[in-house]
């Protein structure tokens, strides 16, 4: 499957965890973008979660980018745009390469802004299974008709009123599209659209270790088993 196509890297810019075993091997990649550390092994919990609730797909976590790239400048607005165009084009040609195989995305934080990039510059005839944007670094007003064009099942997104952690930074530095205020990771979007799933932070997500802190999604196995990976398991074919 994806295992002649991609390398594991450790510590590195690239994790890949191969396939669980399974009888037929499953056909899927889920791709995985961090935060604004830009480390792979900040996103390691999430093929824990995702394994123990049964999510059998290939695995990638992927750096985008420079710790702090985040900032919202001139320089790294065009090193966004330059890697996100790249990064489709990758994503195209595993599809090409796997007819059949759905890819999905998943990002946090500044991840979660770098992944919609992604999506938005994807091929039209090259569409994404679905994507899952977690404490999108977004502004609210962002829209996401244009990623959401290049899925087939749409965007997942959550977010929490809970998160200041982000609010405090982005009233300083901006979010990765430039706006001065609260993100999307801590009052959802404004976009409305059929295709875009919001979920908000709830009080039975605590039992879990999600607490509605912005670094809660990040090394917490159970709260990614139960919450998450229902939307992230790709369909058999």
């Amino acid at each position: 499957m994806f295992a002649s196509l991609l390398v594991f890297v450790a510590g590195c810019e690239t994790i890949y965890i191969p396939a669980h075993e399974a009888s037929p091997p499953p056909c899927g990649l889920i791709v995985i973008y961090p935060g604004a550390s830009g480390v792979p092994a900040e996103q390691l919990a999430w093929p824990i979660g995702l394994r123990q609730a049964g999510v059998n797909e290939a695995i990638e976590i992927v750096s985008w980018g420079r710790p702090g790239d985040a900032v919202f400048n001139a320089t790294a607005v065009a090193r966004h745009h330059e890697w996100s165009v790249n990064e489709a084009q990758r994503l195209a040609r595993i599809i090409d390469d796997h007819p059949g195989c759905p890819v999905t995305l998943v990002g946090y934080s500044a991840g979660a802004a770098m992944t919609v990039f992604v999506a938005e510059s994807m091929p039209p005839d090259r569409l994404l299974e679905r994507v899952v944007l977690l404490s999108a670094d977004l502004s609210p007003q962002y829209d996401l008709r244009p990623a959401l064009d290049r899925t087939r099942r749409g965007i997942v997104s959550y977010w929490s009123p809970l998160d200041r952690d982000t609010v405090d930074l982005t009233y300083v530095v901006g979010t990765v599209d430039g706006s001065i205020g609260p993100p999307a990771g801590s009052v959802g979007f404004e976009t409305r659209d059929e295709r875009l799933i919001q979920v908000s932070w709830n009080a039975d997500m605590i039992r879990y270790g999600n607490f509605g802190g912005h670094f809660d999604y990040v090394f917490n196995p159970p709260w990614i088993e139960r919450f998450a990976a229902e939307w992230i398991r790709v369909p058999q074919q």
